[in-house]
């Protein structure tokens, strides 16, 4: 999970394909630690969401979001 800061650049960055450069290009290191050959393009899967959606429904608490 990447967090924006707020929900206004995340739905810029993905209309803009930032979110999507930040897929492949954290993707393409992975793949470079991957030894086993676990990941590949269709298991491999990283959300986006934003510090304002994150403070506004889960009051800051990670542990929250997570469950």
């Amino acid at each position: 999970m990447f967090f924006y800061y707020t929900d206004e650049q995340v739905a810029e960055n993905e209309k803009n394909g930032i979110s999507d450069a930040i897929r492949k290009e954290y993707y393409k290191k992975l793949k470079e630690l991957d030894v086993l050959n676990l990941f590949n393009e269709e298991n491999f899967n990283i959300g986006f969401d934003s510090k304002e959606n994150l403070d506004k429904h889960y009051a800051g608490n990670t542990y929250n979001y997570f469950l």
